[in-house]
């Protein structure tokens, strides 16, 4: 390796990929190609495939470095997102496109006699409402052209969680994400007590078919409807979007007239209506709206594609159950919770010292928050929830830059000591 004037930091704590490392380097997402991999590489650059899948916002905008001759080797150059994310935190709706997007991919690879040996949702992240595949390693040229060699997998990861969830078992789906083999074909034969007779019975046929299903057959089953539970905040928003709503446009004004803001997180985001405004009427650039309630994140990412507006990554978060290290990876300019703030400290009896402690990691300059001087739907409340207990909690962390009192919430609004 030459001499390099910037730092090469690793990307990840292990390699798996065979085709190449990854690196930041100097701020760019770059992968250094083994001397193994170098000609297939070439090879595959040199087809189009890649171009193609480019052009298409189907794969990471990918290139060839000028890092290249910097390390003597082949370097591929990658766009970097920003937003971190897990698969776990995506809403039904988004899963399901990220399917549909591994088997475009897969169909186009067919057409230039490459396929993709690894369809995994690791290999897949959000660029605000479009899933990418960022994998360049798990493209390889094909070699039997009966069977797509990640076919197996693809039923694994996509076709039997979403068929699961859209039969309603979504407390089933979050809980197998969290095992290592989640939906291997003999986990779901131990849950079958769980399930309908009928439903095993159509898995259990798909399982012992030698043949693939079609690429047809399967985006038509992945676009069925759903049997969609009601959740008690889904449809907290829906009337949120025709309507004025005085705080919102007093914050959004603020926000405006702050230059250096250019990334937020909104917390308990609902269905985006406030992080929507941001992003139509400021320089921020990179929003993170985030909820607990996955109807809500669902209605969310639909609001968005429809309004296409692509600078806001949906997430199904809790992050009330989060570690630092975790809310760290969320670390913005700016941390706002609307009506939020009640719920946590007198429904889930959160203590303001963590709650306040909380905010301060997400946030590196500003928080926008809320007190509910009614409490939960105007109940009554216990003697110590005051403003003034409130703000003595908030001024720990935050110097109190303004306040403004609206009929049944006061918008508090702070920058971080």
């Amino acid at each position: 390796m030459k001499e390099n004037k910037g730092e090469l930091i690793d990307f990840q704590e292990i390699h798996l990929d065979t085709v190449g490392n990854i690196y930041e380097y100097n701020g760019d997402i770059i992968r250094i190609i083994t001397k193994k991999s170098t000609k297939a590489t070439q090879l595959l650059l040199q087809s189009g495939l890649i171009n193609e899948l480019v052009k298409k916002k189907l794969l990471i905008t990918t290139r060839i470095s000028e890092y290249s001759n910097e390390f003597d080797s082949l370097v591929l150059q990658h766009k970097k997102i920003s937003v971190y994310q897990h698969y776990s935190q995506w809403s039904y709706e988004m899963m399901k496109d990220a399917a549909i997007l591994v088997l475009k991919i897969n169909m186009l690879c067919n057409k230039y006699g490459y396929e993709l040996k690894d369809c995994h949702q690791a290999n897949i992240m959000f660029d605000g409402i479009n899933p990418v595949w960022v994998d360049f390693g798990s493209i390889i040229k094909r070699e039997n052209k009966r069977r797509w060699v990640a076919y197996d997998k693809f039923l694994k990861c996509y076709y039997y969680p979403l068929l699961l969830w859209r039969k309603g078992y979504d407390d089933i789906i979050r809980a197998l994400y969290k095992s290592p083999n989640y939906l291997d074909y003999k986990e779901l034969l131990s849950i079958n007590y769980l399930l309908p007779v009928r439903l095993m019975d159509k898995i259990i046929k798909i399982v012992q078919c030698k043949k693939n299903l079609s690429y047809q057959y399967l985006v038509h089953a992945l676009n069925k409807g759903r049997n969609k539970e009601k959740t008690q905040w889904g449809d907290y928003q829906d009337s949120y979007w025709n309507r004025k709503n005085e705080r919102f446009e007093y914050e959004v004004e603020w926000i405006k007239k702050n230059y250096d803001l250019k990334s937020m997180i909104e917390i308990g985001a609902n269905q985006g209506a406030f992080a929507c405004q941001v992003s139509q009427q400021t320089n921020i650039d990179r929003i993170i709206a985030s909820d607990y309630d996955q109807n809500a994140i669902d209605a969310m990412y639909l609001n968005l594609k429809k309004m296409n507006i692509n600078n806001i990554t949906p997430l199904l978060i809790d992050f009330v159950w989060m570690k630092t290290y975790e809310l760290e990876k969320y670390k913005s300019d700016l941390l706002v919770a609307n009506a939020l703030t009640h719920h946590l400290l007198l429904t889930q009896g959160m203590t303001i010292e963590a709650l306040v402690n909380k905010f301060a990691i997400l946030t590196s300059k500003y928080v926008i928050t809320e007190f509910m001087p009614k409490g939960v739907e105007n109940g009554r409340v216990p003697q110590w929830y005051t403003f003034d207990w409130f703000m003595a909690g908030m001024e720990k962390k935050f110097n109190i830059i303004c306040t403004k009192h609206f009929h049944n919430r006061i918008v508090i609004i702070g920058k971080r000591r």
